[in-house]
């Protein structure tokens, strides 16, 4: 990766609180260096380099981790979408030749579980929407250290990695 910045992508904050949970590690401010990066621990640019190596690396198994719950909890909604859709069916054939009383309380129980679809479809697309976030990070990374020869370099580097993953996860920790 050249000296230019990472190419533009549209950031924000996870929306699934269980992926942002799964996605943050507090450890990537340390290794990252976010307020707390201490030059005086180290001069050299290879040591540097090595510990953002290690940064990215949480990174990434976070990003994995948070695409796989983040499947899981898909799956899991459009599953239970499915079932409820199947149910809306049924009832619907089932009214047919009921009487008035019977067809208001399958009303009744329709809109029910038409809320509860709803519901249902909307928590899919916010999962799907990190997904797809999560997905666009997923290797985005990779060799954003390697022509960065000097201390200033990889500290501007690292800060734009860091920014970013504040900017998708919140707080880290």
């Amino acid at each position: 990766m050249s000296e230019a910045a990472l190419e533009p992508m549209e950031l924000q904050l996870l929306r699934t609180p269980a992926v942002r949970e799964v996605f943050n590690a507090p450890e990537l401010e340390r290794l990252l260096g976010g307020e707390g990066l201490d030059l005086s621990m180290t001069d050299e640019p290879e040591a540097l380099r090595i510990r953002f190596e290690a940064g990215l690396e949480v990174l990434e198994r976070r990003i994995l981790a948070g695409i796989r719950l983040a499947l899981g909890r898909q799956a899991r909604f459009c599953g239970l979408a499915g079932v409820i859709l199947g149910i809306l069916g049924g009832v619907a054939v089932a009214a047919h030749g009921q009487s008035e009383g019977a067809l208001y309380t399958m009303a009744g129980s329709m809109g029910a579980l038409a809320v509860v679809m709803v519901f249902l479809v909307t928590r899919a697309l916010r999962v799907r929407g990190d997904l797809k976030l999560l997905a666009g990070l997923r290797g985005r990374y990779r060799g954003v250290f390697d022509d960065r020869h000097d201390l200033a370099g990889l500290q501007a580097a690292a800060r734009e990695v860091y920014e970013e993953v504040r900017v998708v996860g919140g707080e880290l920790g």
